[in-house]
């Protein structure tokens, strides 16, 4: 301790000595008292956390057997805790008082992660009185917020498990033993450590919003025209049951699924002897040692596990919504031109043909949807479609004079189609601008539904339209991206009741070198972690709507098939390509009423 390293004169008095001595043997005991009821408190978490962490390595593979998992490795929980080192913090229950965090280390071993924590307590009205304190913490996991960007963060703090104060002063005084008494006995290292929290993202999605509201331009004949397609906005429930953390070596596992079955002490029912408990530590982690070797290690500084059973999860989601929430609307909006606009001569007289598209709606159902898993490729899906519309055609015949005048022809056109296509879950680098996502969605390939709409009535005007999927954007959802966030190093602590004082300081944090890989029970996404302390913010940092939206625009773009050049709407006469058979003069008379002469058109084809 400090006042050993220091000589005492052989001047002092006595008395004075004996005084101080006394008042450095009450802090000691006082500590010691401290120390023991901590000790107790975080011995008897410590034993129950462990025998999760066993019964869980016994029940299932990691991270094979799980829907979800987050790997932080020891690298990364460092390089977290030394963002916080430096630091300068007050608690409000200890005023008066600055609390300096001098070091703090993470070393994961079998089953749960220490931290060795290192700060120096000193007075502000005398900054050479100080304590200290040197001792461990558990990391432990406090909970997952969900975040506005739909994604969900892991929160980390520590709790206390071995304190060892030592007093520090410039000279030896009766005050500088009251500090020290004051700063052990009231908890305050206790209270520093619990809101020094720091957060992780864990980026699984445990809502995945679904919402279409988007545009697409056809072109049939000469017209154009735009299909509004919209899904009511709806959510699919993805979520999951965390698990107790797992630590190895390498670093820590979160892992994600289904509740598992354990059967836990309480803390009221284990001993509340030190050594007992110690003991019984030791053997779990033991224990647990041995399993360790089983658990798989990313090699990276961060890890996702997404398991081919909580792909499909997403689609069986997907199922359980209603049919109004699977139906997509589909409405015909700003027509332009004619579908045909054709002449014709009939005995050396000219005459004239044009039908044009005015309006038009339909649906489009999606129905339950059935999952495979394929090698190097993921989750596939087999999804039916159902379409159904109406559209409202004007057509006008201008025959020559010998046939008098002309007709104006306004049709109801309706039709229906059933297709089924197949859907990939896919899991893609996208490119914005200079930064990366890794991000998760449903792939398209080249499908189509083909929908013929005709007149129910002789003689039939129709349209045949093909709507290829690519048309229907499919949003993907962001995992993790390299975009460096920066942060004022405050928001580290939970704790409203502690503060953060000194200079300003902020953090910069992100990812680099995002990757997949497609294995045969998942996908395993590896990314590194960088982080560093700033003097001041860097620059204005794009918000998260705002980054959502263009990775989402990106994801659209770079997830679009190369497929064959789309096929042209088709005019339909009595079933056939009016194009094809050119047989528009036939088809004028028929209009008029002049259906009796004889065609030249062939049978019709049936319906």
């Amino acid at each position: 301790m400090a006042m050993s390293k220091r000589k005492i004169l052989g001047t002092t008095l006595g008395a004075v000595a004996a005084l101080g001595l006394g008042a450095f043997g009450l802090a000691s005991w006082r500590a010691s008292q401290f120390q023991r009821v901590e000790v107790l408190e975080t011995l008897k978490g410590q034993v129950i956390e462990l025998e999760a962490i066993q019964q869980q390595l016994e029940q299932r593979r990691v991270p094979e057997d799980w829907k979800v998992g987050a790997f932080i490795s020891t690298v990364t929980l460092n390089k977290a805790l030394d963002t916080l080192e430096g630091a300068q913090v007050k608690l409000a229950d200890f005023p008066g008082a600055t609390f300096e965090l001098l070091e703090l280390d993470a070393s994961p071993r079998s089953g749960s992660t220490r931290v060795g924590v290192t700060l120096r307590a000193f007075s502000d009205d005398r900054p050479h009185l100080g304590v200290k304190i040197t001792g461990s913490a558990l990391l432990l996991l406090r909970g997952v917020q969900h975040d506005a960007d739909g994604m969900d963060t892991a929160t980390f703090s520590l709790s206390m498990l071995e304190i060892a104060p030592a007093l520090s002063w410039r000279n030896f005084t009766l005050r500088g033993s009251r500090f020290a008494n004051q700063i052990v006995s009231s908890r305050a290292t206790e209270q520093v450590a619990q809101g020094l929290s720091f957060s992780l993202p864990m980026r699984v999605p445990a809502v995945i919003p679904l919402q279409l509201d988007n545009v697409a331009t056809i072109t049939a004949g000469q017209s154009f025209y735009d299909l509004h397609l919209k899904l009511p906005p709806s959510t699919i429930d993805a979520s999951f049951v965390l698990a107790a953390p797992i630590s190895t070596r390498q670093g820590v596992w979160i892992m994600g699924g289904d509740r598992p079955a354990l059967t836990l002490p309480t803390a009221d029912s284990l001993p509340n002897d030190r050594a007992e408990l110690r003991e019984r530590v030791k053997q779990l982690e033991q224990v647990i040692e041995g399993r360790l070797s089983k658990v798989r290690d990313p090699a990276a500084d961060t890890a996702l596990w997404i398991s081919r059973d909580y792909g499909a999860s997403v689609f069986q989601s997907f199922n359980q919504l209603t049919d109004e929430q699977r139906r997509i609307s589909i409405r015909l909006e700003n027509p332009t031109g004619y579908l045909m606009e054709r002449t014709f001569k009939v005995l050396g007289a000219e005459g004239g043909f044009s039908s044009k598209l005015t309006a038009g709606e339909g649906t489009l159902q999606v129905g339950q949807v059935a999952t495979r898993w394929v090698a190097n490729e993921g989750v596939h899906a087999t999804i039916p479609l159902k379409a159904s519309a109406t559209a409202q055609v004007d057509s006008s015949v201008h025959p020559p004079r010998i046939f008098g005048g002309s007709r104006q022809v306004n049709a109801a056109l309706a039709g229906v189609a059933s297709e089924t296509i197949d859907v990939a879950l896919g899991l893609r680098a996208i490119t914005h601008g200079n930064q990366q996502a890794l991000m998760m969605g449903p792939v398209v390939g080249c499908d189509e539904i083909n929908l013929t709409l005709e007149t129910a009535t002789e003689p039939r005007l129709g349209i045949r339209q093909s709507l290829p999927l690519t048309d229907i954007p499919m949003d993907g959802v962001v995992l993790l991206d390299t975009v460096p966030r920066e942060m004022p190093r405050a928001v580290s602590s939970t704790n409203s009741r502690l503060s953060f004082v000194g200079e300003p300081a902020w953090i910069s944090a992100g990812w680099t070198n995002p990757r997949v890989e497609v294995g045969d029970n998942g996908y395993m996404i590896r990314a590194e972690f960088k982080t560093a302390v700033l003097a001041k913010a860097t620059a204005a940092q794009p918000g998260k709507p705002a980054l959502a939206a263009g990775f989402k625009q990106a994801w659209a773009e770079q997830t679009r098939p190369t497929c064959a050049a789309r096929k042209p709407a088709v005019v339909l006469f009595n079933g056939y390509d009016v194009v094809e058979t050119d047989d528009i003069a036939n088809m004028a008379r028929m209009i008029m009423g002049g259906g009796n002469r004889p065609s030249r058109l062939p049978p019709r084809p049936p319906r």
